[in-house]
């Protein structure tokens, strides 16, 4: 915890309290004991350790220790929505009344509302669901949510890529990485 908090009290001293500061955590390492893995109940001791320090405006958090870990942290067209729910419940019950930011596979609007309606969590990141149409929140208030153009999880554009340090692209979203050659389409002209 040492290390932890020397960093998070050096943010705070930077930031000044005019900016939130929030910390990311894996909240299961899903690592034994004998691999240096301290699990779910000791990665929620230590968020709740760094939640009352007193430095921090937020907590989220990821999975996993390795990349190995990454096909069941972000998951993949076979993984369950909202898989990452149970640890975000875990963090809830000792983040010292910080918000909670849930994550993990979170596609839908709707979903999105229900775990914030349940008290879940405080704010829901939908990074995926964005990439794939970053109108989402527009359509959903207005009505729309049947145009949606969905994430289906392939993960081969965003994660993947990413993974190999190359720009992120999407299955349902042809712009995303081509931002600056696809910036204005202009329609085409029928001639009559």
């Amino acid at each position: 915890m040492g290390f932890l908090n020397a960093v998070m009290q050096r943010v705070r001293k930077v930031a000044g309290s005019d900016k939130a500061v929030g910390l990311r955590i894996s909240a299961d390492d899903y690592l034994t004991e004998q691999a240096g893995g301290l699990g779910v109940e000791g990665l929620t001791r230590v968020a709740s350790e760094a939640c009352s320090t007193g430095y921090l405006d937020y907590l989220t958090h990821s999975a996993g220790a390795r990349s190995a870990h990454y096909a069941r942290s972000i998951a993949n067209y076979y993984g369950e929505s909202g898989a990452l729910l149970p640890l975000t419940d875990s963090l809830k019950k000792v983040s010292a009344g910080l918000p909670v930011i849930a994550v993990g596979k979170i596609l839908t609007p709707t979903h999105a509302e229900e775990i914030l309606q349940s008290g879940r969590a405080d704010l829901v990141a939908m990074t995926r669901a964005q990439i794939a149409d970053p109108d989402m929140v527009g359509k959903y208030m207005s009505g729309s949510e049947g145009r949606i153009r969905p994430c289906v999880g392939a993960n081969t554009g965003c994660v993947d890529r990413m993974s190999a340090s190359l720009p992120i692209t999407c299955f349902h979203n042809p712009e995303v990485g081509r931002e600056v050659t696809h910036a204005e389409l202009i329609p085409a002209k029928f001639l009559s």
